[in-house]
């Protein structure tokens, strides 16, 4: 299937089911969107047991079972502002598209057990940059996203998602590795033809709604 699906993912936990629903309701009616509500319907442990194993699950049956090969993963609290297909030029350009979540790096929020699935030293890491893992897309009919996937599964699979908050970002930490050992540079969140950034970002000044299509709030 050549269209984009955008998919997310939340549970009854806290407020995410409202804040997925808001996403689902503000983007356009011809957009192809699912919202999964079930871990183990998609094949993986719940959240508490394995930190966002969800988004591999969703990424898989919207892939597998589904059909769609451009998919665009948002959290919850994301909210759609316009401009959909400029998003849709830049993955047919690059075949993945993740920003850089600037000031941090890997060293910063990743466990020791991770660092060392990964041969790194938390000296190496320090090289690294994280990355928003709250938004990213991809073309899995370019060998790049595919190769990228399919090492974010390995890492849930093995348990690398697993760990405490306080010094692991979970499936973040591991997709800034991965896209790292792929050679893939992370795009800037704060230059005009971004089309992701926090709400933050804009009220402190460092980008700009213009172009934007999805904003964390």
């Amino acid at each position: 299937m050549n269209n984009l699906a955008v998919i997310t993912f939340a549970d009854e936990a806290g407020d995410y089911a409202g804040k997925a629903r808001r996403l689902l309701n503000s983007l356009p009616s011809e957009v192809d969107k699912y919202y999964f509500n079930d871990a183990k319907r998609l094949g993986v442990d719940r959240h508490k047991q394995d930190p966002y194993a969800f988004k591999v699950g969703a990424i898989d049956y919207a892939h597998n079972r589904l059909g769609y090969n451009k998919i665009a993963w948002c959290d919850s609290p994301l909210v759609y502002q316009d401009n959909l297909p400029h998003l849709e030029t830049l993955l047919h350009l690059t075949g993945f598209v993740c920003y850089e979540n600037i000031g941090y790096s890997v060293a910063d929020f990743t466990n020791d057990p991770t660092l060392e699935y990964y041969q790194l030293t938390r000296g190496e890491a320090k090289d690294i940059p994280m990355v928003m893992a709250c938004f990213f897309a991809f073309d899995l009919s370019k060998t790049l996203a595919k190769s990228i996937i399919d090492d974010y599964r390995k890492a849930q699979q093995a348990g690398m998602f697993k760990g405490n908050w306080v010094n692991h970002r979970h499936d973040q930490s591991c997709l800034s590795i991965i896209l790292h050992n792929h050679e893939y540079e992370p795009l800037d969140p704060f230059t005009q033809d971004s089309v992701f950034c926090y709400q933050q970002h804009i009220e402190r000044g460092f980008a700009s709604k213009r172009n934007k299509v999805f904003i964390s709030t």
